[in-house]
């Protein structure tokens, strides 16, 4: 996972800004630039890591970042990975993006971990991690500096904690995973669906 973000920052001279891929035409483009210095340009208005690089610098929307964006409500509720990455926002600039990278970096090992531990426990065989290690979706997530690499990886790491019977865990996996990004609610859903089928209602309300 470092190494398609070195990969990227190669590919664009060597600059970690590049990471953001803040937008030509992006709302977000000065305010970056006042903390990083000139960062490469992308078509348009570029993709959601500059958000998450916002919010990262001001997790409490104490500077102004809300009154920025769009939707703040939508993006702030993604709260984990910018609060990881920032520190709660005692991070500088440069060890806030480096944090952004690390931690999607901690999420894809996370996804590749739960899922083998998974295939162990309930005998399966191997290859799903073949396809955690080959999806594009990760592979975006990662060099886009966005939280769905982290989210996925709690959330697998939570059934892998839930099927270990390591259940107080596993529900603070799947709190974290909904914390880093919204949809990952249908994991621990959908778990206890199946719980209830078998009759497991004490797990169920778990």
């Amino acid at each position: 996972a470092l190494w398609l973000s070195r990969s990227v920052m190669v590919a664009f001279g060597g600059d970690a800004g590049s990471l953001l891929h803040v937008g030509s035409g992006s709302r977000y483009r000065d305010a970056i630039e006042q903390e990083l210095g000139n960062i490469q340009e992308f078509p348009s208005i570029g993709h959601d890591g500059q958000t998450f690089y916002l919010i990262a610098r001001d997790p409490f929307g104490k500077k102004g970042t809300p009154d920025l964006m769009s939707g703040s409500g939508y993006r702030y509720r993604r709260i984990l990975l910018p609060l990881l990455a920032g520190l709660a926002g005692r991070a500088s600039p440069r060890t806030t993006l480096t944090g952004l990278a690390l931690w999607s970096a901690v999420g894809f090992g996370l996804s590749v971990a739960g899922v083998g531990l998974l295939t162990r426990l309930l005998s399966l065989r191997s290859w799903p991690i073949i396809g955690i290690l080959g999806n594009p979706g990760y592979w975006f997530s990662v060099t886009l500096l966005t939280s769905d690499a982290l989210a996925g990886g709690l959330a697998f790491s939570g059934l892998a904690l839930w099927f270990s019977q390591r259940k107080r865990l596993s529900l603070v996996a799947f709190a974290a995973a909904a914390l880093s990004k919204e949809y990952y609610l249908l994991v621990p859903l959908a778990l206890a669906a199946w719980e209830f089928s078998r009759g497991h209602r004490r797990q169920t309300l778990a």
